[in-house]
């Protein structure tokens, strides 16, 4: 497995587990530059990008704002990201 971006919909059962356990799980695959989160209830995205220096930056994006990706060279609207999700 070599991914460069992964995303993750967060829950209520499982938000603890996918910012924590399973984000340093993430880090140790070589290959991973990018780990976006997007909460279903909460318009928006956090994004985790690895930088030159091996550290892990955020980046919150909110609505009328678009993600960019650079693993994948992508730029995705947030109202596009939500566009037929209902809040919860």
């Amino acid at each position: 497995m070599t991914p460069c971006f992964i995303a993750e919909v967060l829950s209520p059962s499982t938000e603890r587990y996918d910012r924590g356990v399973k984000f340093d799980h993430y880090r140790r695959i070589e290959t991973l530059r990018e780990y976006l989160l997007l909460d279903p209830d909460r318009p928006g995205a956090e994004l985790f990008r690895l930088d030159g220096n091996g550290h892990w930056v955020l980046y919150t994006f909110g609505p009328g704002e678009a993600v960019e990706l650079t693993s994948p060279d992508l730029k995705l609207p947030v109202t596009e990201i939500y566009e037929d999700v209902e809040p919860g």
